[in-house]
């Protein structure tokens, strides 16, 4: 802890927790392309909160997040409501999205483990009431898991053209700008992968549905096999400390 050896309590007793979960799922700009695959997340989110413990709840965004599912043990209508999303605007506003739902994850019962569930785009467009270092700060003390998967729009429109489909409905030539758009936009900031990064979650691309269902599989696994490790630092200096854990 800050370059200080640290006395380290091993927890590993964990799969008795009840989980809440928080499915937060962009549905701006290009996502309704990812629509097919977000469908069959439904009979997954089981696997996040098997044993019926816990609860789930469903967030979609585009410019603004809208709270579509309370928490609920029951996932009939998040089921129903992601084979029905409706195609939000043009807008993709992943911190803000993610604040949010932290926001939800504050309000259940300490006692749970919270685990936020995020499905984007790369790219944030159009956060204004969040900003990076603040989302870390409450992912943290939330004590909250972050997992995303994150689609590639450039790829998805691509993916559409070669099956003979137009993409999102704006003709059927196939943008040729798309793949010099997709090379920009890697060498921008990936807010998803950054807030999974710094905040000790898990992030993953995904292009086809097989992808996608192995990757959610993946994810609510590691969700669910873990363990927590517990310190109290010798050097009580407020503030974020940065740690390191070494096997």
């Amino acid at each position: 802890d800050n370059g200080v050896e640290q006395k380290v309590h091993v927890d590993d007793d964990l799969d008795t927790q009840p989980v809440s979960l928080v499915v937060c799922i962009e549905r701006g700009r290009d996502a309704p392309l990812e629509f097919d695959k977000i469908g069959k997340l439904g009979p997954l989110l089981d696997l996040f909160t098997r044993n019926g413990q816990g609860n789930i709840a469903l967030v979609a965004f585009d410019s603004k997040a809208t709270w579509v599912e309370p928490f609920s043990q029951d996932t009939d209508n998040i089921t129903r409501d992601l084979k029905e999303m409706p195609a939000g605007d043009g807008g993709a506003a992943i911190l803000d999205a993610v604040g949010y739902s932290i926001n939800l994850l504050e309000q259940q019962p300490s006692d749970h483990r919270r685990v936020l569930l995020l499905i984007s785009e790369s790219r944030d467009h159009g956060s204004y009431h969040f900003n990076i270092p603040q989302l870390v700060e409450r992912i943290g003390t939330s004590n909250t898991l972050v997992l995303s998967l994150v689609f590639s729009p450039g790829k998805a429109e691509i993916i559409d053209w070669a099956k003979g489909e137009p993409a999102g409905g704006t003709g059927t030539e196939l943008n040729i700008l798309a793949p010099l758009v997709m090379t920009i936009n890697a060498m921008r900031r990936n807010t998803p992968r950054t807030l999974a990064a710094l905040s000790g979650g898990e992030y993953d691309p995904f292009t086809r549905e097989k992808g996608f269902e192995d990757r959610v599989a993946e994810v609510a696994s590691h969700a669910r096999n873990r363990y927590i490790l517990t310190f109290h630092p010798s050097d009580p200096t407020p503030g974020l400390h940065t740690i390191q854990v070494k096997l």
